[in-house]
């Protein structure tokens, strides 16, 4: 949304990434009915699969708005990796042939325009295209192939076509070589995007899992402790531009806590699921807008991009948030933050064959297992309902005082032991209570918003969640943050 100093708006869509978005929408959306049972209007989604259908029909097979054969820029193969997911989810939640066949068709004629992987060319996509040779950083590896590794292995596990997992691993070769360092540092081949770079990561994270690469896992889990914890805050603040100080990505955040997750699968490091809880609670929940936004339409008239402006901020992941405060309204950072918090809450608990694992202390329900989380004031209370009979893993936060530690096991009190930051209750309980007192904190950070008014910024904690910005006040401080319109 373009958004004014004097606060007057506008809805747009940025030249060339309509296809991106409706990528987006489909792999938020229907991750978020396959999870929660939201359900997606019938003239919404059909709505929908006439865009995406429009927007595929071109040499490539990914979802571009129009693309100029005359104008390079157009063709903003960024989305290859959101048309798969898309594709991807339709196959799977929609047993849809059409997208089963469209993806065949993308990967096979991306995988033409790359042959050669460091220069991209459509023009191998048509005969009767010349001259289409993205550089700068719209080719960029890791901005374009890299990214789609990810979307490329989606589509593979609800097809299970051998010919995308091939092409998966071929871009996979190329970039652990050019992204990854084995010293775990930033590696040159990263490109310039935070958000494609974890992407890449992610998708070189997944095909290792997939193919049981030992020493691939090794490598980026080296590669996070190093490299990403590097980009991020104590906070949960991510630059949208590796090496840049301002402007930041709520999206990379989002990926940063999942890569988390995944790595934790990998090495049972229970330090790495605080990381991931910590960014949702410090970083991804407090970007949700829950209020409408002070603002006014451009111009007065029947359009819809001048219509419910403020309203329209509601429920938006704030895109490019600055530190501290701030919010925009962008459909693709909410999406991408939106599918992040569905993977980390979707492993809230691990039923596993002999036990229950509990990762996460968010609210969480599934057949069998209800976990309540609350939190007042200086003191957590989580409460785990267990109607499965099986023993549970409860992970306690390190950073818990341990005198503070107080767990009951259907209704009466436990000792705390804890191995790999699990406490253990094997006695099939029907009900668990732990309380653990939040130990309030202080963190200073350089302050990265342009709108800074000294050299660093106090944050205020309680356990993993931020209260309080010395000298802003409130966090996160909410109000719509200034974006040029496109045009």
């Amino acid at each position: 949304m373009a958004v004014l100093p004097n606060l007057s708006a506008q809805y747009q869509f940025r030249p060339h990434c309509t296809g991106h978005n409706i990528g987006r929408w489909w792999n938020a959306l229907l991750r978020l009915q396959a999870c929660t049972g939201f359900d997606i209007p019938p003239e919404v989604e059909a709505a929908m699969l006439y865009n995406t259908w429009s927007m595929s029909d071109n040499p490539t097979g990914i979802f571009l708005e129009e693309p100029d054969p005359s104008d390079v820029s157009s063709w903003y193969i960024h989305s290859y990796r959101e048309t798969m997911l898309a594709l991807g989810l339709l196959v799977k939640f929609r047993s849809s042939k059409r997208a089963h066949q469209q993806g065949i068709k993308a990967v096979a004629q991306m995988r033409k325009a790359s042959r050669d992987l460091k220069q991209w060319d459509i023009s191998h996509c048509d005969p009767t295209l010349t001259d289409l040779k993205p550089t700068g950083r719209g080719g960029e590896p890791a901005y374009t192939h890299g990214r789609a590794i990810e979307g490329l292995l989606c589509f593979y596990e609800a097809t299970r076509s051998t010919e995308v997992l091939e092409e998966a691993e071929r871009l996979a070769d190329f970039h652990f070589h050019n992204i990854i360092s084995l010293d775990g540092t930033l590696a040159e081949g990263c490109g310039h995007h935070t958000h494609s770079y974890l992407n890449t990561v992610r998708g070189l994270l997944l095909l290792a899992r997939l193919s049981r690469q030992e020493d691939r896992l090794a490598a980026i889990h080296k590669t996070y402790k190093n490299a990403i914890s590097g980009m991020i805050t104590g906070s949960g603040f991510v630059t949208h531009d590796i090496g840049a100080s301002l402007g930041g990505d709520i999206a990379s955040a989002g990926d940063i806590a999942h890569i988390a997750l995944l790595l934790w699968d990998h090495s049972k490091d229970p330090f790495l699921l605080e990381d991931a809880e910590n960014i949702v609670r410090s970083r991804l929940l407090p970007a949700l807008v829950t209020k409408p936004m002070p603002l006014e339409p451009m111009e007065t008239d029947e359009l819809d991009c001048n219509q419910g402006l403020p309203e329209r901020f509601v429920g938006a992941i704030g895109g490019a948030v600055g530190h501290v405060g701030g919010q925009t309204c962008v459909t693709d950072f909410t999406a991408s933050a939106l599918h992040s918090l569905i993977e980390l809450y979707e492993r809230t608990v691990d039923i596993e064959d002999n036990s229950i694992r509990v990762n996460f202390h968010f609210n969480y329900k599934r057949s069998g297992v209800q976990v309540i989380s609350k939190r007042e004031n200086s003191e957590a209370h989580l409460t785990v309902l267990n109607e499965t009979g099986k023993s549970v893993y409860l992970r306690i936060p390190s950073w818990a005082p341990k005198s503070s530690l107080w767990l009951t096991q259907d209704g009466k009190q436990i000792g705390v032991k804890t191995s790999d930051g699990y406490a253990c209750i094997s006695k099939e309980p029907a009900s668990i209570e732990l309380r653990y007192a939040l130990p309030e904190s202080t963190t200073e950070e350089t302050w990265r918003d342009e709108t800074a008014t000294q050299e660093s910024v106090s944050f205020r904690w309680r356990g993993d969640q931020i209260y309080e910005v010395d000298p802003v006040g409130q966090y996160f401080n909410q109000f719509p943050k200034e974006c040029r319109p496109f045009s």
